[in-house]
C-alpha cells in the first residue's frame, strides 16, 4: 500500500477521551511505518471526534465510522464492522492497520507477518471486540496482561482532568506499544529464522539420531520443532558459557517425556564423577532430570550422546 501525505506534516487521528490497546497499537504501528517509509517527515497525533478534523487527517484509526484503506481510514465501529478473519476473530483497528502496512514492516515476509497477526494482533482485536478469548484459538499472547501493561498509563478517576493530560497518557502508552511491537517483530523474525535453520541442519546431518547445531537457537525453538522430526534422539549446540550442551528430544511437542533420556547412573553428577562413570574425559554435568548433559567440547558432548544412544 502506497502512502502519500497531504501536507508537510503527517497527521494521524484517533478518538479522544479514554483509550484502549487497539487504538494505541494502531497509532504505534503507523508511527513505526512512517519512520521507515518517510524518515524525517514530521508527524503529529491528534485525538478528536470532530468530523471536520477527521476529514483533514492523513490517517484515521478507531474513529470516523469508515474502513477504506485507499483513503487510510481504519475504523471498525460502523454497522456491520470491518470484516472477520477465517479464524472467526473480527478485525479491530489494529488488525486493519496490520493487514495493510504490516507486510511492509515485515519486509514482505509473509510467514513473519502471519506469525505476528496470529500471536499478537488477533488477541488485541478479539479483546477489543468483546470476544471471549478464552474460548478462541489465540496463540502466544496472554490477552489480559498486554492491555493491562498498556492501560496502566490511563489516568485513574482521581487523576482525570484536562484533555491534555489524557493525550499525554495516550502518547506514553503509544511509546510503550511502539517499542513493544518493534522488539516483537525482531524476536519473531529470529524465531522463524531459527526454525528454518534447525530443519535445514537436521536435513543435512549425516546422522539424524544425533544432530549438532552451529548455534544455540534457544530451547523454545528446539523443543517446538524437533519432536516433529523423525529419527532424532539428541541435539547438541554451543552454549553461552563456552561449553557444549547435549539435550534429549521429547516424544511430542508439549511433553517432557524423552525419546531416549540420558543414563540414570549419570543423574546429578559433575566433573570427575561424571567423567569416571561416562568415560568422557571432558564431561561436566548431567541434569537430575536426565534431559541434558554438558561437556567442555563439541566432541565430548557428541560422545556423551552416543553413549546414551547405545545404553
Amino acid at each position: 500500500m502506497e502512502f502519500t501525505p497531504k501536507n508537510n506534516i503527517i497527521t494521524l487521528a484517533a478518538h479522544n477521551g479514554s483509550f484502549h490497546t487497539d487504538d494505541v497499537f494502531a497509532i504505534a504501528t503507523w508511527l513505526l511505518y512512517l519512520e521507515k517509509k518517510v524518515p524525517g517527515t514530521p508527524v503529529q497525533v491528534m485525538r478528536t471526534r470532530h468530523p471536520a478534523e477527521i476529514a483533514e487527517a492523513d490517517v484515521v484509526v478507531d474513529v470516523g465510522g469508515e474502513y477504506d484503506s485507499t483513503r487510510f481510514r481504519f475504523d471498525h465501529h460502523q454497522r456491520g464492522g470491518a470484516g472477520v478473519r477465517e479464524n472467526t476473530i473480527p478485525y479491530a483497528s489494529f488488525g486493519l492497520v496490520w493487514k495493510h502496512i504490516g507486510p511492509y514492516l515485515c519486509g514482505n515476509d509473509a510467514e513473519l507477518w502471519e506469525k505476528i497477526d496470529t500471536s499478537l494482533v488477533c488477541a488485541i482485536d478479539a479483546y477489543d471486540n468483546g470476544k471471549d478469548v478464552a474460548k478462541m484459538l489465540v496463540e502466544g499472547v496472554n490477552v489480559p496482561t498486554l492491555p493491562l501493561f498498556m492501560m496502566i498509563e490511563k489516568p485513574t478517576w482521581q487523576e482525570r482532568g484536562s484533555e491534555t493530560a489524557m493525550f499525554e497518557a495516550f502518547m506514553r502508552a503509544v511509546t510503550k506499544a511502539k517499542a513493544f511491537l518493534d522488539r516483537y517483530m525482531i524476536v519473531q523474525q529470529a524465531r522463524i529464522k531459527a526454525l528454518r535453520e534447525i530443519v535445514a541442519t537436521y536435513n543435512e546431518s549425516a546422522n539424524p539420531a544425533i544432530v549438532v547445531f552451529p548455534h544455540d537457537y534457544e530451547r523454545i525453538n528446539f523443543v517446538d520443532i524437533l519432536p516433529s522430526l523423525p529419527g532424532i534422539f539428541f541435539y547438541i549446540y554451543p552454549d553461552n558459557s563456552g561449553t557444549w550442551s547435549a539435550e534429549a528430544v521429547s516424544t511430542t511437542t508439549g511433553t517432557f517425556e524423552k525419546r531416549k533420556p540420558f543414563p540414570v547412573a549419570w543423574a546429578g553428577l559433575h566433573d570427575e564423577e561424571l567423567q569416571k562413570v561416562s568415560g568422557v574425559e571432558d564431561a561436566l554435568f548431567c541434569h537430575n532430570g536426565l534431559f541434558m548433559v554438558k561437556a567442555q567440547t563439541e566432541a565430548g558432548a557428541v560422545n556423551l550422546a552416543k553413549i546414551a544412544l547405545m545404553s
